[in-house]
């Protein structure tokens, strides 16, 4: 049976404060269609705060019904919020633009400026076999350090800023970089580090939210 290439998908909303999810997987060319999907989890975890949320869709023939989300081990614990779907929740699978910080009656970590790594499954039967497949991706947030330092880069400009300005602005720039670096290759411990060097260098935020 060939896989099909999961690609989860997590980006900031506009407004940086909060995660939208989209299933980006190939499903094309491989033996799997999105169709057979009976069970797909999307499990978000907050690298900050060693913590996660995981919302688990119920599918049938590319239509959601029914969703529980859970922070906990114990799938007793996971909360229905099935009520949801047709009112900030799309019955359409897959999902595009999912907001994995909506809120869906149920308390969840605020996002901020952090690293948050994804898993994504789907399950299902395809000719009388099942299937399992996963795939992850593990991302950025860094809205108030990117403001920050546009912010610090800005007074250099408007100013007659001595050396120690502008090694500030670079140092918190080279930070975010490593950051973004570690992150795309999967050190998850050395994007925390970094991002958490760069916010440190920003603290108060500039005036920026976040």
């Amino acid at each position: 049976m060939a896989a099909p290439d999961i690609l989860p998908r997590v980006v900031a909303n506009d407004e940086c404060d909060g995660l939208e999810f989209t299933d980006s997987t190939v499903y094309s060319g491989s033996d799997i269609s999105s169709s057979l999907v009976t069970t797909a989890t999307v499990r978000l975890n907050y690298s900050s705060l060693d913590t996660y949320i995981e919302y688990v869709f119920t599918v049938s023939s590319n239509v959601i019904t029914a969703v529980t989300l859970q922070a906990t081990e114990n799938p007793a614990d996971a909360t229905n919020i099935s009520s949801y779907i047709g009112d900030g929740i799309s019955n359409v699978f897959p999902l595009v633009d999912f907001d994995l910080s909506g809120d869906y009656g149920v308390t969840i970590p605020t996002v901020q400026d952090g690293v948050y790594y994804t898993s994504y499954r789907v399950q299902g039967i395809s000719e009388g076999e099942s299937f399992d497949y996963s795939g992850t991706e593990e991302i950025i947030n860094a809205c108030a350090v990117c403001c920050c330092i546009s912010t610090l880069f800005a007074e250099l400009e408007d100013c007659g800023c001595d050396d120690k300005s502008w090694m500030k602005a670079m140092r918190a720039q080279a930070y975010l970089n490593a950051a973004h670096f570690s992150a795309a290759v999967g050190n998850n411990d050395n994007a925390v580090a970094a991002l958490n060097l760069a916010t440190e260098i920003c603290s108060g935020n500039c005036g920026c939210g976040g």
